[in-house]
């Protein structure tokens, strides 16, 4: 089923790369569907969604998601697996069918645009929608229990509203048509998919042990993300609420994980002090 989609995804790819009729066809049937969903989504703050759509960043959402490793590090490590498929299917797929932006194709004085109109000719699949639906799909999948219980629903229905925001939010800052957000969906569902099998099957790599050397490097890696968020967060205050919020929970884990291995340094030297 997930090579069937693999192979759609591609053929359509082709079909609008290799043809502008069908590139400009692409945009020309969303013309007037983008601008009245963009209107109606804008009746809320362009803060609101300037923060939201931040969520479909993998600088921002991979931080965030690192808390779940105090739990359940399965969840975060099927995330991590996923990314090399869903940046490999976000970028071929992208240069493959080569189509224009709205604010390329309509102008952006149609339409609102939140931060930088992006004029490029990359608007499918949207990054966004594809990243935040990998971190999701791959987190539920991992978290799924033999019975799910009242819990894991509302969880699930909880993540797939975030998921389907965050993917519209691509349309409210003017930045994709709304068949990219389809498309970044679909490759989210398939890389989440992948990522989370990949962690079933190769346990040993993500399976950080207390005072492992893999786990300080991880947790140092964590770190110098967040740092990263800190310092956008404070050039621009107006996306700052979920930069920090990120940047909070990624040090937390970080220094979770970082822990044991500052432990074990340190019993370890008073250990050879004392054989000395």
């Amino acid at each position: 089923m997930a090579a069937l989609a693999v192979i759609s995804l591609f053929s359509f790819s082709l079909w609008l790369g290799y043809g502008a009729h069908a590139r400009e066809g692409y945009c020309s049937i969303q013309r007037n569907g983008f601008i009245a969903l963009n209107q109606a989504l804008n009746t809320w703050p362009a803060q609101f969604w300037s923060n939201l759509t931040l969520l479909g960043d993998a600088g921002v959402l991979i931080p965030l998601l690192s808390l779940i490793i105090i739990w359940r590090p399965q969840a975060w490590a099927a995330t991590i697996a996923a990314a090399p498929i869903a940046s490999l299917l976000s970028v071929s797929l992208k240069h493959i069918a080569a189509v224009p932006r709205p604010a390329a194709f309509i102008g952006q004085d149609h339409f609102t645009v939140i931060g930088h109109a992006l004029r490029a000719s990359n608007s499918f699949p949207s990054g966004h929608s594809l990243t935040i639906f990998t971190g999701v799909i791959a987190v539920l999948v991992v978290l799924l229990p033999q019975s799910p219980n009242w819990r894991y629903w509302l969880l699930l229905i909880a993540a797939a509203l975030v998921a389907v925001t965050v993917a519209l939010s691509r349309v409210a800052v003017g930045a994709h048509w709304p068949l990219d957000v389809v498309g970044g969906a679909l490759c989210g569902l398939i890389a989440g998919l992948a990522g989370a099998a990949l962690t079933r099957r190769y346990q040993k790599w993500w399976r950080l042990s207390p005072g492992s050397t893999a786990r300080c490097i991880v947790g140092a890696l964590i770190m110098l993300l967040c740092l990263s968020l800190i310092d956008r967060a404070l050039e621009d205050p107006a996306e700052g609420f979920v930069l920090w919020l990120s940047a909070l929970c990624g040090m937390t884990a970080s220094i979770w994980l970082m822990k044991a291995c500052l432990e074990r340094l340190r019993y370890g030297t008073r250990g050879q002090h004392v054989a000395q």
